[in-house]
């Protein structure tokens, strides 16, 4: 019996240290599915957004008119793109019509009212463009 004690002792170390090795091995690589899975999703949002550029082609200082080229590769919705004249948000009325900017589109934003001597930046997801008045 005294030579059996190690030996069963020997063997029970093995398997703890099998089983927590098993158990690390599988935690690690669900973590690494989810890790790649979560950078992919990331760096695809961040492409598409480096895609929607767009710059303000010209801006009618005295009617309030606003015009915005999407530059990029992609579309833009309008809902995309937030117009500031001076430092206020613009509502451009209705919106920027039209309401998806295809790639070298140009849409219009009607401020309503003359904003000469202020400065017009247009913000989108890929690009900042700004135009003095």
């Amino acid at each position: 019996m005294k030579g059996i004690t190690p030996v069963i002792a020997t063997v029970l170390l093995l398997m703890i240290t099998i089983a927590l090795v098993g158990f690390a091995f599988t935690w690690f690589q669900g973590m690494w599915v989810s890790v790649s899975e979560t950078t992919g999703t990331q760096i695809k949002a961040q492409q598409l957004s480096m895609m929607k550029t767009m710059t303000i082609d010209n801006v009618e200082c005295t009617t309030g008119k606003i015009y915005i080229r999407n530059t990029g590769s992609v579309d833009i919705a309008s809902s995309e793109i937030s117009i500031y004249v001076g430092s206020a948000l613009s509502n451009c009325g209705t919106g920027i019509t039209p309401p998806t900017l295809t790639p070298g589109a140009l849409g219009i934003c009607n401020h309503g009212s003359a904003i000469s001597g202020t400065t017009v930046k247009a913000t989108g997801p890929g690009s900042i463009s700004v135009y003095g008045c």
